[in-house]
């Protein structure tokens, strides 16, 4: 690595340090024992003589490599002294005398060169004392200028003002590669950092070299708001030195303008430090445009529902933070934003007494009732989840997670008042006959998905007693695609089912057994009554990451994913790369419901494409990106959110869907579901302070199938700090909750 990298990298590190740290105020005696060190390493490179080290590196292998007479050698050592700078003469008889010895590492022949250059044109060095000249390139002392501009000091702002001027006087032939520009712009920046003002005999000078600057960037075609080359402080500098003249890279009507999106345009006029009128002027001709910027790149909103920001949001923003000091974020939609710039145009005109304030949310009362647990267990068993069959008295548990890819193998039954498990039911009966159990049947039912020799197979039970009821073949293989198209001849025609997420019950007595193959393009029913199966939908592409959420008490079902449009040209370009965090524009998914009763597929307007959770009837609840919502299926409208900072967890819905129980942080809210549309607040459950509902496992919340009881599975906080998954330390919260749901 160069010397110019290796420095530049290393104050690269520094400026890190300087950003975490911020401007020291609060920094203790070691942090301030650092800054200290990074001050005086600045101060002394600062003051280091300017070097053209490309120059010298260019002169020297014009000495080493060409044979010619010593007067044209001095020739070029005289021009080269004259175009560069003094510094020259005493650098170079150092640089070869390094070639000359084994310390450069270099050929024999080129140190033979070097030492008879070394002995004609410096006959008075002396080996025996060779002096090393520190010098610093351009490109090193704007590292360090751009490593430390945060650090707050009175010496490094007076090296900076030094070294501008040297810099301004420093003789570089051409001012090569642009260097001495880019190192008295970071001078200008330092000195502006620490509200330096340029005297009247630099202003001329400054404002040609920002000008410079700015006009032969090319920034302007950049998607980024100032491009790779950036002008950004530069034109900060302009503005805040000579705001007046700098009128005429702004104001479109001057021929010398330059091209200024809307973006850049509003974070220069944003917070200038001296406000002009012609300023506020050229933000409020941007509010009559409702264009979107730059082909909308910038957007708000949630990811499901994304707004273009427009010039006239942009410039709206600006006035109203820099200029009139109201309040104007990017939230609810365009036509929210168009109320408040009306409002903005309604104070500019001198109208008083106007309120910007934000728009309404769903608040928590502060006097919202609160509820204790009924009952406290604490437990010395493996186990995760609570069965809906559960009640008051018996608490039926299951070892693992019923509705995740390990299921529960036994169930166990603990008898309340005497706080031990006096049942234990087998609910297998080979080691294959669980694969995983399909979420959203009846509670009083287990429906196991299992993956046989060549077949699936599923089963339903009986709870608790695990007595079989029925048994259906289905028509999709136990195989892995590759292996299925081997054992069946036809890769096409091969159905698989790799988890729950592709499968899920659904109907208002679990009548039906919904399936999406993930690497299929069809929709399968099955009818658990008759064993009937048939294909009831069918996309014309395989949509990416399909996965089925029944919505219990009803016939619905969420079918998520990425499906493309039909009118999108076919192009596997089209995508989204991460459909986590993608926006796709026209090849956009909708999210689709399927409704088993009536054998229909809806789609839903901006709403999440992925993340949803269980639902109720009508209602649904989605976690998208942490981003947690409730959502009206029948409607596609989204019901208004309380207002919280603290995640949500988990989402139940009686089985009336009239109350809902939402966990997040250290309690579960209790709301009144009112008409579907709306969420009424009316209690809260508070857990005891014994245990821990933090993210380290994985607690459970469930409602007992009669609506009467919660429980609540938590973490013992007597349990060993470094738990595993399965430690065998839980607690059981049960809340009595029937005067709620009744």
């Amino acid at each position: 690595m160069k010397p110019a990298m290796r420095l530049a990298a290393y104050y690269l590190v520094i400026g890190v340090f300087l950003a975490a740290l911020g401007r020291s105020a609060t920094a203790d005696e070691s942090d301030q024992a650092e800054l200290k060190k990074i001050e005086e390493a600045t101060l002394s490179l600062l003051k280091c003589p300017i070097a053209d080290d490309v120059g010298i590196s260019h002169l020297l292998d014009q000495l080493i490599d060409q044979e010619i007479d010593q007067a044209h050698w001095a020739h070029l050592i005289d021009l080269f002294y004259v175009t560069k700078a003094p510094i020259t003469l005493k650098v170079l008889p150092g640089r070869l005398y390094k070639i000359s010895t084994l310390e450069g590492g270099y050929e024999i022949n080129t140190r033979v060169i070097a030492a008879k250059n070394l002995k004609r044109l410096f006959p008075d060095f002396d080996r025996a004392k060779p002096t090393a000249i520190k010098t610093a390139s351009p490109e090193e002392l704007t590292s360090a200028l751009h490593a430390t501009m945060t650090l707050s000091s009175d010496k490094l702002d007076q090296a900076a003002l030094d070294l501008y001027h040297r810099a301004r006087h420093f003789p570089m032939n051409h001012n090569r590669y642009g260097k001495l520009d880019d190192l008295q712009m970071a001078c200008l920046i330092r000195m502006k950092a620490q509200k330096y003002t340029p005297p009247d005999e630099d202003e001329d000078f400054v404002w040609r070299h920002v000008l410079k600057i700015c006009q032969h960037s090319s920034f302007e075609i950049c998607p980024d708001p100032f491009g790779d080359y950036d002008v950004k402080q530069p034109l900060q500098l302009a503005l805040e030195y000579f705001p007046e003249k700098s009128r005429c890279l702004i104001e479109e009507t001057s021929p010398s303008h330059l091209k200024l999106s809307a973006w850049q345009k509003t974070y220069l006029l944003s917070h200038p430090v001296h406000p002009q009128p012609w300023m506020r002027q050229v933000l409020i001709s941007m509010l009559d445009n409702t264009e979107a910027e730059n082909k909308g790149t910038w957007s708000y909103g949630p990811i499901w529902n994304r707004h273009l920001i427009r010039e006239c949001d942009m410039a709206a923003k600006a006035i109203a933070d820099s200029y009139l000091h109201v309040r104007f974020e990017f939230e609810e939609n365009p036509a929210y934003l168009d109320k408040q710039i009306a409002k903005i145009r309604r104070v500019i005109a001198g109208e008083k007494g106007i309120s910007f304030a934000p728009p309404p949310r769903l608040q928590m009362p502060a006097d919202l009732p609160t509820r204790r647990e009924k009952r406290l267990l604490d437990i010395d068993l493996s186990f995760e989840e609570i069965l809906a069959i559960s009640n008051e008295k018996e608490i039926w548990l299951a070892p693992y997670h019923a509705q995740g890819n390990f299921s529960p193998r036994t169930l166990l039954k603990l008898d309340v008042e005497q706080n031990e498990v006096t049942k234990r039911v087998l609910l297998e009966n080979s080691v294959n006959d669980i694969d995983y159990l399909i979420p959203n049947g009846r509670p009083d039912r287990a429906y196991s998905f299992a993956k046989l020799a060549k077949k699936v197979e599923i089963t339903v039970r009986e709870l608790p007693s695990a007595r079989v009821l029925k048994q259906l073949d289905t028509p999709f293989h136990s195989d892995s695609i590759e292996n299925a198209a081997m054992l069946f001849g036809n890769q096409e025609d091969s159905l698989l089912i790799r988890n729950e997420e592709d499968t899920t019950i659904c109907g208002e007595d679990s009548q039906w057994v919904i399936a999406f193959p993930r690497d299929g393009k069809q929709l399968h029913s099955i009818d658990l009554a008759s064993g009937q199966h048939f294909v009831e939908w069918e996309h014309f592409e395989t949509p990416r990451f399909p996965s089925l959420v029944g919505v219990a008490g009803s016939s619905k079902v969420i079918v998520g994913g990425w499906f493309r449009e039909k009118d999108v040209e076919k192009n596997v370009d089209a995508w989204p790369e991460d459909s986590f965090g993608a926006e796709p524009a026209e090849e956009e998914s909708r999210l689709h419901v399927w409704d088993q009763a009536t054998r229909t597929m809806r789609t839903l307007e901006n709403t999440p494409i992925e993340g949803w959770h269980e639902g109720r009837a009508n209602l649904a609840w989605n976690d998208f990106e942490d981003f947690a919502s409730i959502w009206n299926l029948e409607t596609g409208r989204r019901l208004p959110f309380p207002k919280t900072d603290d995640q949500v967890r988990d989402i139940k819905f009686d089985r009336k869907g009239a109350t809902l129980f939402m966990w997040r942080g250290q309690e579960i809210d209790v709301f009144r579901i009112v008409d579907g549309e709306s969420l009424e607040p009316i209690s809260r459950l508070v857990f005891p302070p014994s245990v821990n509902v933090g993210w380290e496992w994985h607690p459970s919340m469930t409602l007992s199938s009669d609506d009467k009881w919660l429980f609540m599975v938590c973490q013992n906080k007597d349990a060993k700090e470094e738990i595993i998954e399965y430690d065998e330390k839980r607690s059981i919260a049960i809340f009595d909750i029937s005067d709620f749901t009744k």
